[in-house]
This record gives C-alpha cells, structure tokens and sequence, in this order.
C-alpha cells in the first residue's frame, strides 16, 4: 500500500514492480503521484508528498488492476458491491439493469469481470454453496424456489429423454415458468480481508465525496 512518505529505490521497485530509477519515475508521473527524488543509485529516496487519485492508486497498485481501466466505472460498481446488501446478492443482468437506473452504464460483461477479479483476489467467495433461483426470458425474471428451479430441469430432462428437441423442451419450460430456470451463487466477503476490504470502501466514498459539488 502505498503512502506519503519516503522509499528507498528498493521498497518502490518492489512496490512499482519496475527497477529502473527511469520506470519508476514514469510510473509514479502516470499514477498522477507528486514526489521528489534526491540521492545516487542504490540510495535513491523517492519522497512521495501527495497521491493525487488513491483509489486508482490502490488499484493498479495493490489489486493489479490494469491502469488502462475505466476506473469511474470500478469506483462506482464497488459502491454498489460493497455497501448495498441486496446489490451483490442479484443476478449480473439485474445488476446490469439497476446501475443503468442510476445512469451508470456498466454491461454485465464487465460486472462478471469485476467480480471475477474479486474473487480472484480472495476478498469474496463465490463457492458458498447459496444461490439465488430464478426464471429469466428476455429482459423479463422472477425469483423462484429451490424447488421450482430443480422441477423445471428434471421435466426438461425427462422431456429430451422422451424425444423432445432441447429448443422446444426449453420454449415449453419457458410457457410454464416464464423464462429459463438458472441459479446464481450469492458470493460472500471473505471475513481474513475485512480490513482491506474496509479501506477500499473508505477510497471508493471519498472519492464519490470528492466529486460531489460543493
């Protein structure tokens, strides 16, 4: 984690992952981090003063996350992830839907990115073993049971084991239910980084504070 204070050339290799004193500095300048360098080779200090994005910082430099990322459209997905309960408990289709609601157009492509990144990172866990059932046709879904979800796939089943084309089998399980029957596992904090997972709230609402107007 970064922080304003000095580094010696060895500590900002390590964190930059570059060893030249040149990549260094180019990095730093394309993290818009105001330093200053004083010294020789190896006793280089690198002084940081002020890091003018923390939240796109922490990122690239503590999630690995690709500095050419849409890093308004992480910010806010975080949001949404991390402080609405009921956010990250809803298929990425609704995900995708409700942050179109609020004028943040983020596709359900990235969305599964996100959070395959996520858990990648071991801050969530998606094998929990608890999903959320649904019926889903177009832009259209209802929750459903457990229950539900498994009745609709065992007639589907015994429909192809009957002769029944798999297109009409799932146009038939569409005409009862209302949509295709799917699950969606319901990924879960990982309790070990609830400490990370609690300063990257802190950069992600300070930085949504920092654009509001004053």
């Amino acid at each position: 984690m970064l922080e304003e204070r000095k580094y010696t050339i060895a500590e900002m290799a390590q964190i930059t992952g570059t060893q030249s004193r040149q990549g260094i500095r180019r990095k730093l300048e394309n993290y818009e981090i105001i330093f200053e360098e004083s010294g020789r080779g190896s006793s280089v200090v690198f002084d940081v003063k002020k890091i003018t994005d923390k939240f796109k910082t922490f990122c690239v430099i503590d999630l690995n996350v690709p500095p050419q990322t849409d890093f308004t459209k992480l910010k806010y997905f975080l949001y949404y992830f991390f402080c609405d309960e009921t956010f990250a408990q809803i298929p990425d289709e609704a995900k995708e839907e409700r942050l179109r609601s609020d004028k943040k157009d983020i596709s359900r492509q990235t969305i599964a990115k996100y959070i395959e990144r996520l858990d990648r990172l071991n801050l969530i866990s998606k094998n929990t073993g608890n999903y959320v059932y649904y019926f889903a046709k177009g832009g259209n879904r209802r929750t459903a049971t457990k229950e539900e979800y498994s009745k609709a796939w065992a007639e589907h089943w015994e429909n192809l084991r009957n002769g029944y084309r798999s297109a009409e089998s799932i146009s038939n399980m569409c005409f009862e239910y209302g949509g295709v029957a799917r699950k969606y596992p319901i990924p879960e904090w990982n309790g070990i980084y609830l400490d990370e997972i609690n300063y990257i709230i802190d950069l992600v609402c300070e930085s949504i504070e920092n654009e509001l107007p004053e």
